[in-house]
């Protein structure tokens, strides 16, 4: 089950898909309104829940320190 709950979460996860929402969201790759940091609280009983969060986080160039 884990593996293919990884395989339809990351599945979604296509180029074209990703630049499509970056493109289609204002300000989301403009530093002066990006926060400087970011929050993530997971979900325990939802594993994938945190992808979405953690791919906008990344498109907005906040990487992990």
């Amino acid at each position: 089950m884990i593996g293919e709950a990884l395989d339809a979460a990351f599945g979604e996860l296509t180029e074209e898909k990703i630049r499509l929402f970056r493109d289609g969201e204002p300000g989301l790759t403009d530093a002066l309104y990006t926060p400087r940091n970011v929050l993530h609280i997971l979900a325990g009983n939802v594993f994938t829940a945190w992808l979405p969060g953690a791919v906008i986080t990344l498109l907005m160039g906040r990487g992990a320190r």
